[in-house]
């Protein structure tokens, strides 16, 4: 009580609240991309191997924005689906294969025996479905109407199926009609940096507490950790 300020971490819990939106107004934005990175890097330290994944969008970065977790393809493809995704038919493919998988685990797995995918795999043992993280940076670049309505299907019903979204917006950018921001922030973390680049935690924080994002550890600790998470997966 006689501090002045307390320094708390946050944690994402799952399955309740996985997923984060970024608003910013700016194209890839340093700070946001490195928490990014930093949040995928902490999934995977904390998750067994072999038991999450990750669908990556980087249109403007082409790839450079999650560099060091490119590695992972070298050793199991599947954690990042191969490859980090960057051209508008490539995200409206992957956006509707999630919407399937989806489909697949309301159908075969949850039926009307279990409300999320966690119950399901706490009986399923060996068998549990993975988490999935899909991973959007300058959203909504290179997103044609179909991907904006999968990703709001996703938004309804992906955390109850283990699909969560870590979203990067840039909101200079005008979205697709089909996307109804309000109901994607609902569904979110949400997670605004102002014009002098301060950020807070609009769903959440009491007035006048500050947020701080932690970045990745230095490029060759991330490749040496990503190079361990690759060899225990495959």
């Amino acid at each position: 009580p006689d501090a002045d300020f307390l320094k708390v971490p946050l944690n994402i819990r799952l399955p309740q609240s996985g997923s984060i939106l970024f608003e910013t107004e700016s194209s890839g934005d340093s700070k946001i991309v490195n928490s990014i990175n930093n949040i995928i890097l902490r999934l995977l330290s904390v998750a067994p191997a072999g038991k999450l994944s990750f669908s990556i969008f980087d249109p403007v970065g082409l790839g450079q924005n999650f560099a060091s977790i490119t590695h992972l393809s070298d050793y199991e493809d599947s954690i990042i689906n191969k490859r980090i995704w960057t051209q508008r038919e490539q995200i409206e493919t992957r956006i509707m294969e999630l919407n399937e998988h989806m489909e697949k685990v309301i159908q075969m797995y949850l039926r009307n025996e279990y409300e999320t995918i966690t119950d399901y795999n706490e009986k399923a043992g060996n068998i549990a479905e993975k988490y999935h993280f899909l991973v959007i940076a300058d959203f909504p670049t290179n997103f044609s109407e179909v991907a904006a309505r999968g990703l709001m299907s996703i938004a309804a019903n992906g955390a109850r199926c283990g699909i969560y979204t870590l979203i990067h917006w840039d909101k200079r950018q005008a979205l697709p009609e089909a996307l109804d921001i309000d109901d994607l922030r609902k569904s979110n973390i949400l997670i605004e940096q102002n014009k002098e680049g301060r950020l807070s935690l609009v769903n959440g924080l009491e007035k006048g507490t500050s947020l701080h994002l932690e970045s990745p550890p230095g490029s060759n600790d991330s490749i040496n950790f990503v190079q361990r998470i690759g060899d225990e997966s495959s």
